[in-house]
C-alpha cells in the first residue's frame, strides 16, 4: 500500500478494505484502510460476472471476451489511458517518483494478466 498525492493505493495483487468497502484506491482521508492479498483463488462465473477473492473482486463477462479484453479492463480499473500515457512519458525524467510509478504500473499490468488468464479459464 502506498500514498500518492491525495490517495492511498493498493500494490499489484492486492486490494484495499475500509470498513465494508473494497477498492484499489481510497482518498487519504479514509481511516483504518487495510491492504489484503488477492488470493487469486475461487474464480467463479455467477450470471454475467466472474468473482474471486471470496466474492470481493468481480469483473463483468464480455460476450466473446478475450484475454486482452479482460487484461485491459483490469488495467483500467487502476490506470486511465491518460494516466498510462503520462507515466510512460515521464518514466525517464530522472525523478525517482516517476520511475517508481512506471514500475508499479508494470507490476499492475502483470497482475492484470494473471487475473485475465484465470477469467479465461472460468468463462
Amino acid at each position: 500500500m502506498y500514498k500518492q498525492k491525495n490517495k492511498v493505493y493498493s500494490d499489484a495483487g492486492k486490494y484495499l478494505k475500509c470498513g465494508n468497502r473494497v477498492a484499489y484506491e481510497f482518498d487519504e482521508t479514509a481511516t483504518d484502510v487495510a491492504e489484503v492479498v488477492d488470493s487469486m483463488d475461487g474464480f467463479v462465473k455467477v450470471g454475467g460476472m466472474v468473482t474471486w477473492s471470496d466474492g470481493f473482486r468481480a469483473i463483468k463477462v464480455v460476450k466473446n471476451g478475450t484475454y486482452d479484453d479482460y487484461k485491459t479492463r483490469m488495467v483500467k480499473a487502476r490506470y486511465s489511458y491518460d494516466d498510462q500515457i503520462a507515466i510512460m512519458l515521464n518514466k525517464d525524467s530522472g525523478e525517482e517518483e516517476d520511475a517508481l510509478a512506471y514500475e508499479r504500473m508494470q507490476e499492475w499490468r502483470e497482475y492484470a494478466g494473471k487475473v485475465a488468464k484465470k477469467i479465461m479459464e472460468v468463462v
